[in-house]
């Protein structure tokens, strides 16, 4: 990630926390706060209107049982037929015999001839009597029309009781006769009041349950209404979750999600080709600056991709800074997406990328590198993992260019697999080593230091060299572990070694440490342990830091502070080939510096090479720090250095690395010399 220009507090400054996402809030006016306060509203007049319509139904079914009790018992019906019965009891009471007697001579004949008995007299009066009864007990008083109606009843009913003892006196009988007919104008009065009001009842009845219909109706339609609306609106989020569902909130391209839609929906034999587009040291821009900077590249890039994109081809986002373009079409087929080969293709993406990204106080030259793979009738995973060994082959070369996949790719894949578990399996079971190289004093030839050099005696493979596992080993995280264990291993052997130089003074010993190491605060932690456990003094102990591990962590001057401390010795290795500048040497509390082997091999032939020797040699002396110089493996290279001012010496002249067997015996001599001084 190329930055041409930068400027505010935030440029040169490094954070170790990751990238944040920044998705913003949502503005109160906007339609999706509008949606999310219409959403409730809905529900409760969903919900008012369920209730009313329930409440409804309620009240109309009792609405109807009361039309069902009118129709059941109608106080009306009742009165009619009391007035009925009262007139036909009086008509034949008119036409029943006068006398006894002339019943016996033949006046009983005429009255059975008109069909009149006194059987059929009495059943009438019986019937009378009853019905009056009946409409004067319980309830079916209080549904009398009139308030005068029940003494009415009462005076009729008290007349009828009379009928017994007028029997067999027919002047008597005629006067209960015409009491009876002074009763027929209220009786008849009261039947039409009875059928009035049930008529005005019913009425009511009917026109209340009918208000209660058309209500129950409306609350119908309106239950209805809101319903299609309420199911309107959760169509139309679940049609807007959906979206989101397979959008990039970030970027507004289609994600993960939609990616494997993408390939679930690919027909036989899967996409024509997969391209992994991934940002270069994307981790940089929201370290040195907002991170709001970060999502501006995601999206200024995400939207230059879409806009090269030929017709056919498909961009999303997967997650982080990384991106894929999905051609779907075949290789064969016709269109604008079939006329771009790949590495055509490729390429303008990388230089849409590879444009200037105007920041909040900079601007910045994204950089991408492009994993392709086009493997049409294979398996689809097969074609995602291919796509990824070439992105990260094209990352391994440098980045800022594309790679597509070959099968050597897949083998390295294998044997790196294999590889970091047999790392696993090796630090598990013991099979590493340590070699050791000895650091000699230029001006008198005594051993000063021995290097700690890491070496894996792998059971099949035989010796592997640091170079080919301990870059896997760095990658996985185990250098850390592996680390722990050189420091604790070279501090327990060295804590057995005899004296290297003629003053008796104890060799020191050197281990390398890992930016991974050196991050974090666990470092001191781990040294200490190191030394308690081995019961080696602190003044013997060397740590070499790298410049790269340096510049990796920013509390590394105050951690290496703490260290030199207690004594111990910090050592820059590879001096000259980073990016270390001389604020380095001001910052950090080195006590030497190791000039890297590449300028001292060219000492002899390069005059540029012996004036930076000398020059850093010269920066040490001032600085109060010890100069090594590196790779020395000839008498000339040896007398050089020492001319130009380096103090000590390492490298194939003075010795190989050798296991600490061998140590043993090289200083078996020195070591009898301070036995004997001692004695």
């Amino acid at each position: 990630m190329a930055t041409p220009q930068a400027s505010g507090p935030e440029a040169g400054t490094a954070r170790a926390s990751g990238h944040r996402w920044s998705l913003g809030a949502q503005v109160p006016g906007s339609p999706a706060g509008l949606r999310r306060r219409a959403y409730p509203g809905f529900a409760v007049i969903t919900l008012f209107l369920a209730l009313a319509a329930f409440s409804t139904a309620l009240l109309t079914f009792h609405r109807q049982a009361g039309v069902a009790e009118l129709d059941r018992y109608d106080g009306a019906f009742d009165t009619s037929q009391t007035a009925v019965e009262l007139l036909r009891l009086q008509a034949d009471l008119a036409a029943s015999p006068k006398e006894e007697g002339s019943a016996a001579n033949g006046s009983g004949a005429t009255a059975a001839a008109e069909g009149i008995s006194l059987a059929e007299i009495q059943l009438r009066l019986d019937i009378l009597v009853n019905r009056i009864a009946v409409m004067r007990v319980g309830e079916n008083s209080q549904r009398l029309p009139t308030p005068g109606a029940e003494a009415l009843l009462g005076q009729l009913a008290a007349v009828l009781e009379g009928a017994e003892r007028h029997r067999d006196d027919p002047e008597a009988l005629r006067e209960w006769l015409d009491q009876l007919r002074r009763f027929n104008p209220a009786v008849i009065r009261l039947a039409a009041s009875a059928h009035l009001r049930s008529r005005e009842k019913l009425d009511e009845a009917r026109n209340a349950l009918d208000r209660d219909f058309l209500f129950f109706r409306l609350l119908v339609l309106g239950l209805i209404l809101s319903g299609a609306v309420t199911l309107a609106l959760l169509w139309r989020q679940n049609r807007r979750m959906g979206r989101q569902a397979l959008t990039d909130a970030l970027t507004g391209l289609p994600n993960r999600a939609a990616f494997n839609q993408w390939i679930a929906g690919c027909p036989a034999g899967g996409p024509a080709a997969l391209l992994l587009v991934n940002l270069d040291d994307f981790k940089a821009v929201s370290d040195t600056g907002p991170h709001a900077d970060g999502d501006t590249v995601l999206r200024t890039v995400g939207a230059r991709l879409r806009a090269v994109l030929p017709a056919g081809d498909r961009v999303c986002r997967l997650g982080g800074d990384e991106f894929a373009v999905l051609r779907m079409t075949a290789p064969a087929a016709t269109g604008a997406a079939a006329a771009v080969p790949l590495d055509a293709l490729a390429l303008r993406l990388l230089r849409a990328v590879e444009m200037e990204v105007p920041l909040t106080s900079r601007s910045i030259v994204p950089c991408a590198s492009i994993g392709i793979a086009q493997v049409p009738g294979s398996d689809v995973g097969m074609l995602i993992r291919d796509a990824s060994l070439a992105l990260e082959e094209a990352k391994r070369s440098g980045g800022g260019q594309f790679r597509f996949f070959a099968p050597a790719m897949l083998r390295g894949m294998e044997e790196r697999r294999t590889l970091e578990a047999d790392l696993v399996r090796a630090l598990r079971q013991g099979e590493f080593v340590l070699y050791y190289q000895p650091q000699i004093d230029l001006r008198d030839g005594h051993v000063n230091g021995y290097e700690a050099l890491l070496r894996w005696q792998h059971p099949v493979r035989g010796l592997i060299p640091p170079d080919l596992f301990i870059p896997l080993a760095e990658e996985t995280g185990l250098i850390v572990p592996i680390g722990d264990w050189v420091l604790g291993e070279a501090c327990r052997e060295a804590a057995t070694w005899c004296a290297g130089t003629a003053g008796g003074v104890l060799p020191k010993v050197a281990v390398n440490l890992s930016a991974r190491q050196v991050a974090g605060d666990a470092l001191p932690i781990t040294v200490a342990r190191a030394l308690a456990a081995s019961g080696l003094e602190a003044g013997r102990l060397e740590l070499e830091i790298t410049e790269s591990a340096l510049l990796e962590d920013g509390d590394a001057a105050r951690i290496l502070a703490g260290l030199r401390e207690l004594g111990i010795s910090i050592a820059l290795d590879d001096f000259g080939t980073g990016f270390a500048s001389l604020s380095t040497l001001r910052r950090f509390p080195f006590s030497k510096i190791k000039v890297d082997r590449s300028f001292v091999r060219d000492m002899a032939t390069s005059p540029e090479a012996r004036a930076i020797v000398q020059g850093v040699s010269e920066l040490a002396q001032r600085l109060g720090m010890v100069t090594t110089a590196e790779g020395l493996e000839t008498t000339a290279l040896v007398e050089m250095a020492r001319e130009l001012g380096c103090n000590e010496g390492q490298g194939y002249y003075f010795g190989r690395p050798a296991p600490v067997a061998r140590l043993h015996a090289s200083a078996a001599t020195i070591c009898a010399t301070c036995d004997t001084a001692g004695s």
